[in-house]
């Protein structure tokens, strides 16, 4: 959805990512599911530090360990996510539901 927006905005994805940030609540999900590049790194990060310095309500939802998100958002942009004043919750010992049936 973030990419359909930056494509309708000009691909100015500063531009999309402060359309989304002034929102009261935002929720992203599957962070780090489509890999991290340079690019990609770039608008989390922003994303996540603008969430961050606002201090509005954001979940994030991930399959990803806090080692693969550290390594994709770099040290900066964790630091932020697993700041201690957010609440994390790590769920690693629940099985997929889509997996349970097989």
């Amino acid at each position: 959805m973030i990419r359909k927006k930056i494509d309708q905005n000009g691909g100015d994805y500063l531009r999309t990512v402060q359309y989304a940030m002034d929102r009261d609540f935002v929720i992203l999900d599957d962070l780090g599911s489509s890999g991290f590049n340079e690019w990609r790194s770039e608008v989390l990060f922003d994303t996540i530090d603008k969430r961050y310095e606002s201090r509005k309500p954001t979940i994030f939802t991930s399959n990803l360990s806090r080692e693969e998100l550290t390594a994709g958002l770099g040290k900066r942009g964790a630091s932020r996510l697993f700041a201690k004043e957010n609440l994390v919750i790590e769920m690693h010992t629940v099985m997929d539901k889509r997996e349970q049936g097989k």
